[in-house]
């Protein structure tokens, strides 16, 4: 079997987009062009993602400290078709995502 290049100049097939979502390929080499028809899902996509992290770190003695761990992560979708810009950022900023909060206390207990 020889490879196919499905909407090549000159292989007698064609690909229809359907409204960006889907593409339909269409045979016509084939008599029954409905059996050699199908489609598949639009390939291109744009994903959006800003994550952060703050740590607080306080020692109020030698040895002893505290920390305040914070982290996000944050999640959007952008339109494919166009290019990134710096409003995407703000998207991204404001996109649905999770927070993690942490703490942490280390203690030194002086032995004499």
């Amino acid at each position: 079997n020889d490879l196919r290049f499905y909407g090549a100049p000159g292989t007698g097939t064609t690909i229809v987009d359907s409204a960006g979502v889907k593409y339909k390929v269409f045979d016509s080499t084939d008599p029954d062009s409905t059996t050699n028809t199908f489609s598949f899902r639009n390939p291109n996509f744009n994903v959006l993602s800003f994550r952060s992290n703050v740590v607080l770190r306080w020692e109020w003695r030698p040895g002893s400290t505290l920390f305040l761990v914070w982290q996000q992560n944050n999640s959007n979708s952008g339109d494919p078709n166009q290019r990134v810009n710096l409003g995407n950022y703000f998207d991204a900023i404001t996109g649905f995502g999770d927070n993690f909060f942490a703490i942490k206390v280390s203690y030194w207990i002086p032995v004499t």
